[in-house]
């Protein structure tokens, strides 16, 4: 079963540590949030 996870300021320091450490999961789906717009 896959499992979503908001993680809400994800382009900062401490959300990117967070998200680098899920992704290593294969049954979870990451959803990154932030106030500015990332590209690239």
């Amino acid at each position: 079963m896959t499992v979503r996870v908001l993680i809400i300021g994800g382009y900062g320091n401490f959300g990117c540590f967070i998200s680098r450490i899920l992704a290593r999961e294969g049954n979870i789906q990451l959803i990154l949030a932030g106030r500015n717009i990332v590209s690239g």
